[in-house]
């Protein structure tokens, strides 16, 4: 079961090989440190372009996204075990 969250959150991320790889979050008072990126995705909002990313961390499984236009990060979804939000 997905929860649908839609906050900002603070990210950490690198540039490997041209592309923007997130390495961990902040949402809340937690860190989450990404151990997978299972998938990565573009899209627009306005003239905006917005990347997605589902990662894991621990047992969760998390939907983060970068607005470029904004320059936010915001955690989009919590699936399974991390969705008791």
């Amino acid at each position: 079961m997905a929860v649908d969250v839609h906050e900002p959150i603070e990210v950490s991320a690198v540039f490997t090989r041209g592309r923007l790889k997130p390495v961990s979050f902040i949402w809340g008072r937690r860190h989450y440190k990404i151990s997978k990126i299972t998938g990565v995705y573009r899209y627009l909002v306005g003239a905006s372009a917005c990347y997605g990313y589902t990662v894991r961390s621990g047992d969760g499984l998390y939907e983060i996204s970068l607005n470029t236009g904004e320059m936010i990060w915001r955690l989009e979804r919590v699936h399974g075990h991390g969705s008791g939000v």
